[in-house]
């Protein structure tokens, strides 16, 4: 059995879909005859052979490979061969984020939930039915209460978009006293 010296990768913590990926785990052993296999596992999956060098694995994600991957915490293996034999030399968890080329844009998606939830809410004001049956099927509809609760969740989350994750609205108090006392 060979035991693996894995000194130093170069794996980050997130990779952006779409994106081409290049990495190295280096060993201070001679590596010849040894192939590197990658393996990403989560919503999507994903497996690339590399290269050895002397002291070194390299392993390169093309970008048309790393696009197919969903958005979300994965987990990744790195595994050596030679013959029958194969060795784990490395694992952790990685976040792949969304591949801009093809991802609706937060802002937009938070913008039409909020859009959606207010033509719900008024639609609401004039016929406010909770639930109701059609051909002996029972349809029941979100509360006002959790409309307005999700409606300020996305509202929330629309400001922060908009203006900033540390920025918060502050509200204002005001009291007018008549000039000269009472």
């Amino acid at each position: 059995m060979y035991a693996f010296d894995h000194q130093q990768s170069d794996l980050p913590r997130e990779i952006v879909a779409g994106d081409s990926v290049c990495l190295t785990f280096r060993s201070s052993q001679a590596l010849s005859g040894w192939l590197p296999t990658l393996y990403i596992n989560g919503a999507s999956r994903l497996q690339v052979t590399g290269t050895t060098t002397n002291d070194a694995f390299l392993i390169t994600i093309p970008a048309s490979k790393s696009a197919n991957l969903l958005p979300g915490a994965y987990g990744y293996t790195l595994s050596i061969a030679q013959n029958d034999e194969r060795l784990t030399i490395a694992q952790g968890i990685l976040t792949v984020a969304e591949n801009p080329a093809t991802a609706v844009p937060k802002l937009v998606h938070v913008e039409r939930m909020v859009r959606c939830i207010d033509d719900v809410i008024a639609g609401r004001i004039t016929d406010d039915v909770q639930s109701f049956a059609i051909a002996g099927k029972n349809l029941t509809s979100i509360p006002i209460l959790e409309l307005h609760q999700l409606r300020a969740v996305y509202a929330k989350e629309l400001y922060a978009l908009k203006y900033g994750p540390g920025s918060i609205r502050h509200q204002v108090s005001l009291r007018f006293e008549p000039v000269g006392g009472r």
